[in-house]
């Protein structure tokens, strides 16, 4: 959990819209904001709201992510997010920042949402409301991000040959 990750973007749902007390947050990872994160859990009593799951093995992220009925990234900064990657691969709804990365996997109101960085959490209530609200559509973003996955190439298979012909490439054996 580092600064750039942005989730005090997320906090603010909980602590600024009483009516979202009700969303779980469970959030894999540790790094430096983590103590940070859990004090204002704390200050805000939403500390039973939010679960901090400390490092996840990748091989239990599949049965993680497919637990939720969400993936949120707020992030301030990021490339092609492997998050992103991994929630697309497992058909989930997705809400995130719209910034560079992000809005080269993400398209918006096709394979998910995106949101403007700048945005009060409004926006983002708004996003996570009309995916509540409108069940069929959460399943159809899911539906059409993980298919995307396939159409692009981004399948464990095709990224595993795609490796292994740039490794063949370099060391002249193609």
């Amino acid at each position: 959990l580092i600064l750039y990750l942005n989730f005090f973007c997320c906090r603010r749902v909980w602590g600024y819209h009483p009516t979202y007390w009700c969303l779980r947050c469970r959030i894999a990872g540790n790094g430096e904001e983590k103590e940070k994160l859990l004090a204002l859990s704390k200050t805000l009593q939403i500390e039973n709201k939010i679960h901090f799951l400390g490092a996840v093995d990748p091989d239990e992220m599949p049965a993680l992510i497919a637990e939720h009925d969400l993936f949120v990234l707020c992030s301030v900064s990021e490339g092609r997010s492997n998050a992103v990657y991994e929630a697309m691969a497992c058909g989930k709804s997705i809400i995130a920042t719209d910034i560079p990365g992000t809005k080269e996997q993400i398209s918006h109101g096709q394979t998910g949402f995106l949101f403007p960085l700048e945005d009060s959490p409004e926006r983002f209530i708004e996003l996570v409301k009309i995916l509540e609200e409108q069940r069929g559509l959460a399943y159809q973003l899911g539906k059409n991000a993980h298919q995307w996955i396939i159409d692009n190439g981004f399948t464990w298979g095709a990224t595993k040959e795609n490796y292994l012909t740039q490794f063949r490439n370099v060391l002249g054996m193609e």
